[in-house]
């Protein structure tokens, strides 16, 4: 998937149900200067992604409500999570 997004520095990116963070750990040495916001509904799993991780912005947040306006990150991203969704229209 990394591949598949157009990720340059200084990007705003955030991840909803980034589970314990693999998306960022297995793509370490490819990750340039990006502001992210990484979180997921379940706190273990972003407790979790904080520690393997470190450093950027956590937070705990339920896909079908994010708490940021519209347009203020460049890229969203929901890997392999939106099947968990229950109104996915939201």
């Amino acid at each position: 998937m990394w591949d598949q997004l157009p990720i340059k520095d200084d990007l705003r990116i955030l991840e909803v149900g980034c589970g314990p963070g693999y998306f960022w750990t297995e793509n370490k040495d490819r990750i340039p200067n990006v502001n992210k916001v990484i979180g997921d509904l379940s706190i273990g799993m972003v407790k979790e992604a904080k520690k393997e991780i470190g450093g950027d912005t956590f937070i705990n947040v339920d896909a079908e409500s994010i708490p940021f306006p519209a347009n203020s990150f460049d890229v969203v991203i929901a890997n392999h999570m939106l099947y968990h969704l229950p109104h996915i229209t939201k």
